[in-house]
C-alpha cells in the first residue's frame, strides 16, 4: 500500500505508474454510484452525510 500512496501523492505521476503498481492480495474500496451524484443537490452543508451516498 505504500507504493499505491507515494503514487498518489507524487505531484509526477502518470497512468503509466499506477498500472506498473502491484495490486495488493486484498484491499478494501468504497464506490460511489454515479446515478447518485446529484443525491445532495439542494441540501445544506450540515444535511449532507457522505454515509448514505458511500457503498
Amino acid at each position: 500500500m505504500k507504493d499505491i500512496l507515494a503514487a498518489i501523492q507524487s505531484p509526477d505521476a502518470v497512468s503509466a505508474d499506477f498500472a506498473a503498481l502491484p495490486l495488493p492480495e486484498s484491499y478494501r474500496a468504497i464506490t460511489v454510484h454515479k446515478d447518485e451524484t446529484d443525491l445532495f443537490d439542494g441540501l445544506v452543508t450540515r444535511d449532507k452525510d457522505p454515509r448514505k451516498s458511500l457503498h
